[in-house]
């Protein structure tokens, strides 16, 4: 949730990337004391050799842009307008993290919200919202040409954009409907307590009006795994020569 502006408070407590970003900041300083001997830039190169996985953007449609009965960004902007500040504001969060050491990026592309059962619930329908998906897909096309511009502007750095099937996996059978009882619009979309879910959950691709199976999220971490697996030579050739020695009472305001 990047939190352009409330999304998702409807639903609850949530943390926005923003305030992620601070307590990550947070874990570097403990960071600093634990492994980096106070050194700052001890801790930096230790966070080169990190790969940071990062997805964002689907809350920002399905719990704001498109629920105009509680937010009125849809309003204010027009879905273009959304899809430039978002992924504005995205940018900057990922330089944040560049700063705080980050070097290598796997960025996932959002989903296709406008298939998910709460979505089309929403909008009374029992197929794919096209009017949803077109305007997650501007997000994407311009997360993509920033995640290009951010890997020329940092030849130390590499971003990878990486983007799910389109395509359903043999077995599932059922993409319309959540998993778990009691997943619907009048519940907010999440599972009612003590319901029994479907007995054959493997041929659901949601469990529940949000989020995909255990399923799914396997064969979409499988794929991000050989996705990230070009960052091995970048790793090789990135991380040769830090020989600073700088220590947390010198860097304490930096990237705070």
């Amino acid at each position: 949730m990047l939190n352009i502006s409330d999304s998702w408070s409807l639903q609850g407590g949530r943390i926005s990337m923003g305030n992620q970003i601070k307590n990550h900041w947070t874990t570097i300083i403990r960071l600093t004391y634990l492994i980096g001997k106070g050194s700052i830039v001890e801790t930096k190169k230790y966070l080169k050799k990190c790969i940071y996985t990062v997805g964002m953007g689907n809350n920002d449609y399905i719990n704001n842009y498109f629920l105009p009965k509680y937010y009125n960004t849809s309003s204010v902007y027009t879905p273009e307008q959304y899809a430039e500040a978002l992924v504005e504001q995205y940018s900057r969060q990922l330089q944040d993290l560049y700063k705080s050491g980050a070097r290598m990026f796997g960025v996932f592309a959002a989903g296709d919200s406008g298939c998910t059962p709460w979505m089309m619930a929403e909008f009374g329908m029992n197929s794919c919202v096209d009017e949803v998906n077109s305007a997650v897909m501007l997000f994407n096309s311009r997360l993509n040409t920033t995640l290009n511009d951010l890997n020329n502007r940092f030849d130390d750095a590499k971003f990878i954009l990486i983007e799910g099937s389109r395509e359903y996996p043999n077995g599932i059978n059922v993409t319309d409907t959540p998993c778990c009882g009691g997943s619907s619009a009048s519940d907010k979309g999440q599972c009612a307590p003590n319901q029994v879910p479907c007995s054959n959950r493997q041929n659901y691709y949601f469990w529940d009006a949000f989020h995909p199976t255990e399923r799914i999220n396997v064969i979409a971490g499988k794929r991000a795994f050989e996705k990230l697996t070009s960052f091995e030579a970048f790793r090789t050739i990135a991380f040769l020569k830090d020989k600073e020695t700088g220590y947390i009472s010198d860097a304490l305001g930096f990237g705070l």
